[in-house]
């Protein structure tokens, strides 16, 4: 069974951070630049939430008065699916079925160690399938590893 720790140096390197305290033009520069989900931190390192193009949008749609120098906490979404490095992939991509997200940071006790996207972990699992096939192939037509 494959675990998210098996993936962490994918998910390490999609991982932007910004400090919840950042404004808004921060934000906008990273996400503008590719980025799909920006992971906010506490002044103590610690998970304190998400932005996205997404969220920014919405709020903007709601006729909400955003700048440059909005913080960010009037922003970010809290309440977020995570996992861990020892969470099972398979547990990860059904979780992102179930809440329709493409995103899950991933947090080694309260602190972001990746960004975990869907992309990446259905290609992760979609290999594991098939080298589970080629295996079991082999099996059966006796060839020996």
């Amino acid at each position: 069974m494959g675990l998210v720790r098996n993936m962490l140096d994918v998910a390490q390197d999609r991982l932007v951070l910004l400090p919840m305290d950042g404004v808004l033009g921060d934000a906008a520069t990273r996400l503008h630049a590719g980025t799909d989900m920006l992971v906010l931190t506490a002044s103590d390192g610690q998970f304190a939430g998400i932005v996205t193009k997404t969220d920014i949008i919405a709020r903007l749609t709601r006729g909400e008065a955003l700048n440059t120098h909005t913080p960010l906490c009037m922003v970010a979404r809290t309440q977020v699916q995570t996992c861990t490095a020892g969470s099972a992939l398979r547990d990860v991509w059904s979780m992102m079925q179930v809440n329709g997200i493409k995103n899950v940071p991933v947090l080694n006790g309260q602190r972001p160690v990746g960004l975990l996207n869907a992309r990446d972990l259905l290609q992760r699992l979609l290999s594991e399938v098939e080298n589970e096939e080629e295996l079991l192939r082999d099996y059966v037509m006796g060839v020996r590893a």
